[in-house]
């Protein structure tokens, strides 16, 4: 019969075990730096992958077992994610809190990590403008609402090369009614197999969101229907499409309307 290990031993091996672990973090540690040098010889910009980030989650997603629940192990890798991100480049987020009780900023600090500088603003064009005028480098504003008066995200539809929304938050887990938001760059957003895209679009005659469903839907897209209804005097409509849509699309093309407009994308999250 195998001997039952004392508790001595145990701590023993975890010891190790952390012993280990803080090895492979610095071995990381020094191979993002070498990945930083060579994007700076090559003229490389900002050290953001936001697609490879999910990626990485969802392979360590399909591999995690144990009582350890993955929510936790998110937020480790988030926090090495963003820790290693700047040692590439240190960087500040923008946060739009509109009011006290406002979870983005919970939500930023969850995804970014505890090294990340936050810049709070209580208008959401103040928080866009941070990105404009070079303040920060990613901005987090709360999810749209279907009963919007003055939705922020028609901002992104004004000017000639506006910021795009590259991610959504959480990434992990089931989100709360009311506790989600976008994150808004002005760098592309990067494909990670599976996607959602969010388009901005103006009808000639005030629409609901049943009738644009059913007109992209025979377009050939599957479509989530957010937002539909007057903005500044102007019949304005937000909708979902599933999968990673660009402007080239030549489905879109096909749509008579007097504006549409990719506003951004970002990786499906993973609820499981």
């Amino acid at each position: 019969m195998p001997k039952t290990p004392t508790l001595a031993q145990l701590r023993g091996r975890i010891d190790s075990i952390d012993s280990k672990l803080h090895d492979l973090l610095m071995k990381r540690a020094l191979v993002v730096e070498s990945v930083g040098k060579l994007k700076h010889a090559a003229g490389g910009g900002p050290p953001f992958r936001l697609g490879r980030e999910a990626e990485i989650l969802r392979r360590l997603a399909s591999r995690h077992q144990g009582p350890l629940p993955f929510g936790v192990i998110a937020r480790l890798w988030r926090e090495i994610i963003a820790s290693f991100t700047q040692l590439e480049l240190a960087y500040a987020v923008a946060l739009c809190l509109p009011s006290p009780d406002s979870p983005v900023k919970d939500l930023a600090r969850d995804h970014y990590g505890g090294g990340v500088t936050l810049l709070p603003f209580a208008q959401p064009g103040a928080a866009l403008a941070a990105l404009t005028e070079g303040k920060a480098l990613q901005a987090v504003l709360p999810w749209p609402r279907p009963d919007e008066e003055a939705p922020w995200w028609p901002l992104l539809m004004d000017g000639g090369q506006p910021p795009r929304i590259v991610a959504r938050l959480p990434f992990v887990g089931q989100p709360q009614p009311g506790r989600e938001a976008l994150v808004v760059a002005r760098f592309a957003p990067e494909p990670s197999g599976d996607d959602l895209t969010l388009i901005g679009l103006e009808t000639r005659e005030p629409a609901s969101r049943s009738s644009l469903k059913s007109e992209f839907e025979k377009a050939g897209f599957t479509v989530r229907p957010i937002f539909a209804g007057p903005v500044r005097g102007k019949p304005l409509a937000l909708i979902e499409l599933d999968g990673y849509v660009e402007a080239s699309d030549e489905r879109l093309d096909k749509m008579a309307l007097p504006r549409l407009q990719v506003l951004g994308a970002y990786a499906r999250p993973i609820t499981d």
